[in-house]
């Protein structure tokens, strides 16, 4: 299904087979229900072309930063391709519950720090890759200065209450990714 859906980088596949099956039904926990099993895998799609987009400019990813999760999928789905994540989150219990799951996973790569600002991961620096999930009208130009010279950012921005996402490199060169527009609020596995 995902290859139909334009997903065809075999090492993003493979990551996703390494989760087990009943991870994604268990991460949605009372979220899910065959009702809205499509809009969970059209975020999944959407989810996996950043990182295709990703990994089709960039061979190999060292440092990502992402913002703005919910469950934190994201999170471990790049953690098996990328060899570091950092985020943050302001809520000490939502750390505390994904940090369980990543033990439960064996994946050490994941750093969550309890913070409302992404720029204190500025010591880390540069990114690879930096993706926002939050609405923008502009570009983030700080958040710039956060890639390194061949980094990439990918950001939401808000188009009629729609988003779509746009990619940037550090050039401010802008392309919006050939993806169906969609509510922000639609993101439930992020």
């Amino acid at each position: 299904m995902l290859r139909s859906n334009g997903i065809y980088n075999e090492e993003i596949l493979f990551s996703v087979e390494k989760l087990p099956p009943h991870y994604y039904k268990n991460l949605l926990g009372s979220n899910y229900n065959n009702n809205n099993e499509q809009n969970y895998f059209d975020e999944l799609v959407r989810l996996l072309k950043i990182l295709q987009y990703a990994l089709a400019h960039r061979k190999k990813i060292n440092n990502v930063l992402i913002s703005n999760f919910k469950l934190g999928w994201y999170l471990i789905i790049s953690s098996l391709i990328a060899k570091r994540i950092y985020s943050i989150c302001s809520d000490k219990k939502q750390i505390n519950d994904l940090e369980k799951i990543y033990k439960f996973l064996k994946i050490t790569n994941i750093y969550i720090k309890k913070s409302c600002n992404f720029f204190d991961w500025k010591k880390v620096a540069p990114f690879d890759l930096v993706v926002l999930f939050k609405k923008y009208n502009t570009i983030p130009d700080n958040c710039l200065n956060l890639l390194d010279k061949d980094g990439l950012l990918f950001f939401t921005k808000e188009n009629k209450n729609k988003v779509s996402i746009m990619k940037c490199n550090k050039n401010k060169n802008l392309e919006k990714l050939n993806i169906n527009d969609f509510l922000l609020e639609e993101n439930k596995i992020l």
